[in-house]
This record gives C-alpha cells, structure tokens and sequence, in this order.
C-alpha cells in the first residue's frame, strides 16, 4: 500500500513542478513584454517633450514684437497709427 501512495504522488510532484516553472514563465513573459511597453511609452513621452520644447521655442520667436515687425516691414507693411505705452513712475504709486 505504501508503494502504491509513492507511485502517484511522484506523477502529482512532476505536474506540480510543470506546472509552476510553465507559470513563472508565462509571467516573466508577460513582465517582459509590460517592460518593453513601459520602455517604449518613456521613450515616446521623452520625443514629445522634446518636441513640445521646440515648438513652444518657435511660438515664442514668431509672436515676438521683433520677429512681427520684421515680417510687417519686409513686406513693407507700413503702420497706420503708433502707440508708446510706458509705465507709470515708482514714486506716482501709493
């Protein structure tokens, strides 16, 4: 009888062992597979920043009073009316 209880439980240990090194690898692969989505998700974001810089960089230059004038006068664009605003003085605050 006892021959008879070792007999089946070496078949159980083996598809327990099968079956546990067959789901660590279905997790690693899966580990795996959210790392290299994680690594390409960093790399995009990283590429967009960079180029969220850059365009932000370029709004900033064309909407500049200097860039604006230039363009106007290079396409000889003549202004009807002119404006100096200047802050008021320091010593006029309370």
């Amino acid at each position: 009888m006892n021959h008879i209880h070792k007999s089946r439980l070496l078949p159980i240990s083996i598809f327990i062992n099968v079956a546990l090194l067959l789901g660590q690898f279905v997790l690693s692969s899966v580990r795996s597979s959210q790392g290299q989505l994680v690594w390409s998700l960093e790399t995009r974001q990283e590429f967009l920043q960079n180029q969220n810089k850059e365009l932000q960089s370029q709004i900033y230059h064309l909407s500049s009073v200097q860039y604006l004038s230039q363009s106007a006068q290079s396409r000889h664009l003549v202004p009807i009316r002119t404006e100096t605003i200047t802050p008021p003085s320091m010593a006029s605050l309370p």
